[in-house]
């Protein structure tokens, strides 16, 4: 069976070379790059938000669960919550839960557990948290109902040392047909310099950096913490699909 901690390991740094986040560790650095993001969509009628989504990780070495059945009752909590339970494997010695909640507001919030083996350790137990809040109406990312709500959610799960990421989605229908164009363009208004780029026919990916901002990865020896994915879409007049993440995009693409 696949390792759940390396498919979760691996959404996160999906690009060879990355290496840790530094400066991210603030659960309010999300702020900044959200609101800047939606400001550029709302500043342009030809971009469309698809959606906005905000992921808090953190692990946790020799955590205190001690057992299979010290990690069932940790996260059953959230399931007498009201949350909905959408897995909850205990096969081997890897174990995962998920729960999700769908707010009135029409903002969907994810919690994941992971629980594994501490690296070099004989009895220890590591942990590893993600939660995430994502929408497709941009009017509560101008409010302060996403701010309350990952402030409350950080102290529910105490996370006191969790490293932040951000991005959004949008459909570009503008007349601009040259794809890195387009990218560079997203960098430029987001005051950022490019650091490198994957290229193809229909797709580009971006890694670029904003002194600015805090938080950073370095990949191949250079900062970055923006990334902007473009991708056309196949049916005629529909435009492109716009990804941008900081540090990076934690999603597919």
């Amino acid at each position: 069976m696949v390792s759940w901690r390396l498919v979760v390991l691996g959404l996160v740094f999906s690009i060879i070379g990355y290496a840790h986040v530094q400066g991210a560790n603030e659960v309010q650095s999300y702020q900044q790059p959200l609101n800047e993001f939606y400001q550029l969509v709302l500043n342009n009628e030809e971009m469309k938000l698809n959606e906005w989504r905000i992921r808090l990780r953190e692990e946790r070495l020799n955590s205190t669960l001690t057992n299979e059945d010290a990690f069932v009752s940790y996260v059953s909590e959230w399931k007498e919550s009201g949350w909905e339970q959408k897995a909850l494997i205990t096969d081997g010695t890897e174990w995962k839960a998920h729960f999700t909640y769908d707010r009135p507001d029409g903002i969907t919030e994810s919690i994941q557990f992971f629980a594994y083996p501490t690296p070099n350790m004989k009895n220890g137990l590591s942990q590893l948290i993600t939660y995430e809040v994502l929408g497709t109406n941009g009017s509560v990312v101008e409010s302060n109902i996403v701010d309350e709500l990952v402030e409350e959610r950080s102290r529910d799960l105490e996370l006191h040392d969790a490293t932040t990421y951000v991005q959004i989605q949008v459909s570009d229908r503008s007349n601009m047909n040259d794809i890195e164009k387009k990218a560079t363009k997203w960098i430029q208004q987001l005051s950022a310099e490019p650091v490198e780029a994957l290229k193809e026919d229909s797709f580009v990916s971006y890694s670029a950096y904003n002194p600015d901002w805090n938080s950073f990865i370095e990949t191949n020896g250079q900062r970055m913490n923006i990334q902007v994915a473009i991708r056309e879409n196949q049916r005629l007049g529909a435009g492109t699909t716009v990804t941008i993440g900081t540090p990076i995009i934690t999603t597919e693409y």
